[in-house]
This record gives C-alpha cells, sequence and structure tokens, in this order.
C-alpha cells in the first residue's frame, strides 16, 4: 500500500529553519513513536485502500523505522544519507533506494507555501492547522510545536489523494537497533521495487 513516507516529517534537509509563524517544524524534535491510520484513494483504483501505519523516529527525525500492517517487512528512512532501506523480514534480506528529503507528500518544501489555519487536538495531542500548496499539490497538515505530524490530507495532480491520523503518540527514547538492518540481512541489488512495499516520495495515502 503506498502511503505518505515523506509526511512522517515534513522539514527539508538542507533548509533553513523557519519560523513558527512561517512554517511549522516538520520533522520529530524528539524521539516518539506514531500510530496512523492512512487512507489512500488512486485514480486507478475503484476503492480507496486503508491500513494502520506506525513510525518510530530519533535524532531530531534524520532517522525514521516506518512499519505497515500486514506487509512482509518495514523500510528505514535515514535523511542524512538521503535513503531507504526496504527490509524484508521473511527474506533476510533488503534493498537500498534514494530519497530526496526535500520531498513532502509528493509536495517540494521549499517551493511550498504554508497558511496557518489554526489550532486542534489529534490522539490527545495539540498540534497546528496548516494549508500546504505547491506546484504539483496542496495539503492540509496538523503539525505540533515539536514536528509531529498528527494529521495530512491531500492531493498530488495525477496521483491521486490521501488522508492519514494519529491514533497514539508516546514519547521516549528509541533503541537504537531499530533503525539498521537485523543482523545478518543480506543486501540485494534492486531491479524493481519489491512488490507490496511501498514507495517514497509517494502522494498522500
Amino acid at each position: 500500500m503506498r502511503m505518505v513516507l515523506a509526511a512522517l516529517g515534513l522539514a527539508a534537509l538542507g533548509v533553513a529553519p523557519a519560523t513558527a509563524d512561517d512554517r511549522p517544524a516538520m520533522f520529530p524534535q524528539r524521539d516518539v513513536v506514531v500510530q496512523y491510520h492512512v487512507t489512500n484513494a488512486r485514480p486507478d483504483s475503484a476503492q480507496p485502500r486503508e491500513g494502520i501505519v506506525t513510525v518510530h523516529a530519533t535524532d531530531g527525525g534524520a532517522r525514521m523505522r516506518v512499519e505497515i500492517a500486514g506487509q512482509p517487512g518495514f523500510m528505514i528512512v535515514d535523511r542524512g544519507q538521503k535513503r531507504v532501506l526496504m527490509v524484508i523480514e521473511s527474506k533476510h534480506s533488503y534493498f537500498e533506494m534514494p530519497v530526496d528529503p526535500e520531498r513532502v507528500m509528493g509536495l517540494a518544501v521549499n517551493e511550498g507555501s504554508f497558511t496557518k489555519r489554526g489550532a486542534d487536538t489529534v490522539a490527545k495531542v495539540r498540534c497546528t492547522v496548516w494549508d500546504v500548496k505547491s506546484r504539483t499539490g496542496t495539503a492540509t497538515v496538523c503539525v505540533t510545536d515539536d514536528g509531529v505530524l498528527l494529521r495530512a490530507n491531500g492531493a498530488s495532480e495525477g496521483r491521486g489523494s490521501g488522508a492519514m491520523e494519529a491514533l497514539s503518540v508516546v514519547y521516549g527514547k528509541q533503541p537504537a537497533g531499530l533503525f539498521d538492518p537485523p543482523p545478518g540481512f543480506q543486501k540485494l541489488e534492486m531491479l524493481h521495487p519489491p512488490t507490496g512495499m511501498p514507495m517514497p516520495g509517494s502522494p498522500p495515502g
């Protein structure tokens, strides 16, 4: 199931931090685990898809682990290395692929404009609501002051629409081993993306 990988945090590597009045901090500034309900509606699909996604974040959002219920593995996002590791647990292997840390929900962060709309509460946590626009799509997000995305709804031209909303938010130090392939797993060369695994840089959903 495709999902908003980049929407799990929304700051761009190499982009100067913006003030709170300009745009929100968009990657978690503290270690946190967030469980989301995610939906995805694509132009080539008659029915929207939905699922549960759990995200672990550490190092100020520089590294994230994305677990999608029902999938055969998980993803490790390393913004510093500009890569995603797609771990297939059943095969004791993983693939590495590049990711653009400046793209969020199909939007380019430094190209987008943010408009503050007010405040809300999601999963018992307060957040600020923002409208986001870019050349290729629009979104509305609700983000905490410390950069945790709690809700997102958006669409990207020609690629469908989607939404995600936090079900639970738990702050606390994350074990370092969560953000590396399990010991003994083999790195494979990827000719084509593994079937059923989500791709980074997807539009919302």
